[in-house]
């Protein structure tokens, strides 16, 4: 897919993207278990996982993982 394109092209250049992807969802969700989007550096975003309401938390998160270079985890409670 182009999504897989684009993180191939910024792993190359080791641009520090970070790919978010949602592992688990319960109830009615925008979008389901495998979807994924990229957040490069400078913020920009490929892709949504949330229809717009997670995605600046996400750019905080991708910030830290970028920073650490650790993955980590999120949980988002919707109810």
């Amino acid at each position: 897919t182009s999504l897989e394109l684009l993180l191939e092209r910024h792993a190359a250049l080791a641009a520090g993207t970070v790919l978010a992807t949602i592992v688990a969802t319960a109830g009615s969700t925008y979008r389901k278990a495998g979807a994924r989007m990229l957040v490069e550096p400078g913020g920009r975003l490929h892709g949504l996982l949330s229809g717009g309401c997670l995605e600046g938390d996400l750019r905080e998160h991708a910030a830290s993982v970028r920073d650490s270079g650790r993955a980590r985890i999120v949980e988002y409670d919707m109810r």
